[in-house]
């Protein structure tokens, strides 16, 4: 780097270094002390463009630092109401209004104009300063004439040891405020103590006056409240005084400690039940004598909501895909911001959070039967009691009896079936992959009154239904399935082995539709379609029924067959029923299949050349 540039970055960090004024204060025919005004009113500062936090920020801070003087400072709450109930609201629209008009309408003798000129951070490499800038106006509303003006731009850089009483104050507690607030309450101090440096003050009065009160703030402006949340209040004033707080409407007469000469702290934690969307921090300062200082948090008000929402209704689980899906009805809170979902592999204790979702839905992929429960959360952060356990209706691994709500059989251990396991009152039961179904010498099975059996396996993982008997053989047991459910009820298998069966498969009314079965070595009949039902295969292999025949129809049953190895079986196809079974498009071991393999009306047209592919696997 050149001389010239370095000297010139040096001078530029030596500006920016120091803290000084713009202008200086201008002083303008001032009357004796005694003839100053004794009423001020602090008016709303005008704002740098967007930047209406930082002025009400300054023109609080200006309020606090003259109330320790001499004159009566009305309250800015009292002067914003007036304000507002006159339509004047917006700062700017002051100007409009000449000085003894405001000065009636707010009942004072004096008015303090200001604006906010300046409020920048500013960066050279590593550091950092913030520039805050004003303006104020000291004028006699009774003659109209200005008693004092000021213009001042105060630069403070970030870090580095406090200097003074409430920076020491701010340091101690500055893991409880934004970075944003700690910089515009200390650049804000600093520019108040410059501003107000000459201005002219009436003599004091004969009684004593409470404690020189300057500001307090608190970390709770313009957030979002919930239990447990803690405010922490900082207050300046007069030292060796008695100071208290007010988190209004919540909280009265709290205490406030001395930290530092003239600085106090305080803080209040938010408790289950507190709710207030306008609250804010009030604080005190009393000396031993009784009077007493009050000022209002300079920062604003913030929301406190300690009330959680109502519970999640109605929480339902599903198998979708291999895919648990979970699913509630939403509480009816205006604050609503989400959920938590949590899962436990106990029906009582070990639940851990595995999600927070926003929609009123979570899915993850099965990987073994677990529980669930789900809770609500509001914007504030409470959390609601958690719904019920939820689980899977997992059935057990012995099985007997009825199934009437929609159940499920996973994998692991076999599930063994003595008797006969009937569904009944339109339940549903899922058989997912991989599942091993034992049945007892004699069992019937699983019999389908009113309802559906929905056995989805894989190529990788099928189901099995079989003998429990240590010698299986064929007719151990009367059948995997026999459906006598309503017409329009159907039973699903994907990829099922069915053996050892008198006869594999039943369906005396409503439907089975199935594919890549592999229905062998039972005693009497692979399939046996009846009465009214109605069964759709494909893509199976079905075989080994020497006595009996692979596909049966008696009744009215209908059955289609497509694209299925049909081979060592008795019969192929009997038909005993009055309609035609259409078994178009099949191999039967071979490509022109003996006339005898089949019984009654069966369209074997356009027989394979070969056993299909998919029938194999």
């Amino acid at each position: 780097m050149s001389l010239p540039r370095r000297l010139s970055t040096a001078a530029l960090l030596v500006l920016l270094l120091s803290s000084c004024a713009t202008t200086g204060g201008v002083v303008t025919d001032v009357p004796a002390a005694t003839e100053l005004p004794r009423s001020l009113a602090v008016l709303p500062f005008v704002p740098l463009g967007e930047r209406e936090d930082e002025a009400r920020v300054l023109a609080r801070m200006i309020y606090g630092s003259l109330s320790a003087t001499s004159y009566d400072v009305i309250k800015p709450q009292v002067v914003e109401e007036r304000l507002v109930r006159a339509g004047l609201a917006d700062p700017r629209a002051l100007a409009a209004k000449s000085p003894a008009e405001l000065a009636k309408l707010l009942d004072v003798d004096g008015l303090v104009y200001g604006e906010m000129t300046h409020y920048d951070r500013i960066f050279l490499g590593i550091y950092a300063q913030i520039a805050a800038g004003g303006s104020i106006k000291l004028v006699d509303a009774r003659s109209g004439r200005t008693l004092f003006e000021r213009a001042e731009v105060e630069r403070s850089h970030t870090g580095g040891l406090p200097t003074d009483a409430l920076g020491a104050a701010i340091q101690v507690v500055k893991s409880a405020l934004k970075l944003r607030e700690i910089e515009l309450i200390r650049a804000c101090d600093d520019l108040v103590r410059s501003l107000l440096k000459g201005v002219p003050t009436p003599p004091a009065h004969e009684a004593r006056r409470p404690p020189a009160f300057t500001h307090v703030v608190s970390d709770g402006a313009g957030r979002l409240l919930k239990t447990g949340d803690v405010v922490t209040v900082i207050a300046h004033g007069a030292p060796g005084v008695v100071g208290s707080f007010d988190v209004l409407p919540l909280g009265k007469n709290l205490p406030l400690e001395e930290t530092t000469p003239g600085v106090y702290t305080g803080r209040y934690a938010v408790k289950p039940g507190d709710t207030s969307k306008e609250t804010f921090v009030v604080a005190r300062l009393a000396d031993r004598s009784g009077r007493v200082s009050e000022r209002e948090d300079i920062l604003g008000r913030f929301w406190v909501d300690a009330v959680p929402p109502a519970v999640p209704a109605q929480p339902a689980l599903v198998m979708r895909d291999a895919r648990l899906e979970l699913g509630w009805t939403p509480p009816a809170d205006a604050d609503l911001a989400g959920y938590r979902v949590y899962r436990s592999e106990s029906p009582l204790t070990g639940f851990t959070q595995v999600a927070t979702t926003e929609a009123p839905a979570f899915a993850e992929r099965f990987t073994g039967a677990v529980y669930y429960r789900v809770t609500a959360v509001d914007r504030a952060g409470n959390e609601s009691e958690a719904t019920a356990t939820i689980a899977l209706p997992v059935a057990p691994r012995a099985l007997s009896g009825a199934l009437e709500r929609e159940t499920y059989l996973v994998p692991g251990e076999p599930y063994v079936v003595s008797g006969r396991v009937v569904i009944t009152h339109g339940a549903v039961v899922h058989v997912l992959p991989g599942v091993v179904v034992r049945l007892a010498p004699g069992a019937e099975g699983f019999v389908v009154q009113d309802g559906s059996v929905l056995a989805r396996g894989r190529d990788d993982a099928p189901i099995v239904f079989t003998s429990a008997s240590e010698r299986p053989k064929s007719g151990d047991y009367v059948a995997a399935l026999h459906v006598r459910a309503k017409p329009s009820q159907v039973s699903v298998l994907h990829h099922v082995r069915v053996e050892h069966a008198s006869v594999g498969l039943r369906v005396e009314s409503g439907g089975i539709d199935a594919s890549h079965l592999d229905v062998t070595n039972n005693q009497q009949a692979g399939v046996d379609v009846a009465d009214t039902g109605v069964l759709k295969l494909s893509d199976s292999r079905i075989g080994g029924h020497a006595a009996g025949g692979a596909v049966t129809v008696r009744g009215f049953g209908r059955a289609t067959l497509r694209n299925n190895h049909i081979v060592d079986n008795g019969w192929a196809v009997v038909n005993y029923s009055g309609n035609q079974v259409d078994a178009r498009g099949n191999w039967w071991g071979v490509a022109e299949p003996a006339d005898t393999l089949f019984v009654g009306d069966v369209d074997r047209r356009d027989s394979l050349g070969g056993s299909p592919t998919a029938a194999r696997r």
